[in-house]
């Protein structure tokens, strides 16, 4: 059998995913048929919003139903401050998605935040199974040029495609951070299939720190400083 998968094409992501100004500062998470989220039966929740089924946790979202042909679908999100902070940014997507017809299709979910702050590089990770016969899964990592819930204009790592079972996949960043302060990110996979059965995985975007000049400054200062004596005591 083979698999229809929609092209997730990275670098044709300008539109945005965000809704009204006034939710920009807030974690939000979707539950889309299309890659930028554009149809009107498109699911879209606020933390700390109606629809929030991890209300009483903050930096927490879960959405959980039956989304555009997959009967049993679960979004849960992590942003700060539940996990991370600004300054290290930390965010992770677990989702489990069951198609129990095979009928062919594909869904989208992400998660975004704003506010970041820290200057640091990223890493992501994808890791899950599928007993699908048949399945194609793609992840990305957006955001650094705006802080705009759920810009996706500016592609920081992608992994995939994935279509094998169990899957474990991983990339790393540049710098984020310096073109705008404070900013937005954005994580996201996308499931294709034609077969029954049920993906589940997380996908998790962890920071590697920067040092700061000031840190850097210091420690080679430090070490010249440990040469120059070294030095001397050899020309004694």
């Amino acid at each position: 059998m083979r698999v229809r998968v929609s092209t997730f094409v990275f670098a044709a992501f300008t539109m945005m995913l965000a809704g009204p100004s006034d939710i920009e500062a807030a974690m939000i998470a979707w539950v889309c048929s299309t890659s930028n989220c554009s149809s009107t039966s498109d699911v879209m929740v606020q933390d700390q919003g109606a629809g929030d089924g991890l209300n009483g946790t903050q930096g927490a979202v879960l959405i959980s139903g039956n989304y555009f042909g997959y009967e049993v679908v679960v979004n849960t999100s992590q942003s700060k401050p539940s996990i991370g902070s600004a300054e290290l940014p930390s965010m992770t997507l677990s989702y489990t998605l069951t198609n129990s017809t095979g009928t062919a299709g594909s869904i989208w979910l992400y998660a975004s935040d704003t506010d970041f702050t820290g200057e640091v590089d990223l890493t992501a990770s994808l890791n899950g199974s599928s007993s699908n016969a048949t399945f194609s899964l793609v992840s990305g990592v957006w955001g650094g040029s705006s802080n705009t819930s759920g810009d996706i204009s500016n592609l920081l790592i992608a992994l995939g495609p994935i279509n094998s079972n169990p899957f474990s996949a991983s990339g790393q960043s540049g710098t984020v951070g310096g073109l705008i302060n404070p900013y937005s990110l954005t994580i996201g996979i996308q499931m294709s299939t034609d077969s029954r059965g049920t993906i589940s995985g997380t996908l998790e975007l962890a920071p590697t720190s920067v040092p700061e000049p000031s840190v850097v400054v210091l420690l080679g200062s430090g070490l010249l400083a440990a040469g120059v004596r070294r030095w001397r005591q050899l020309k004694a």
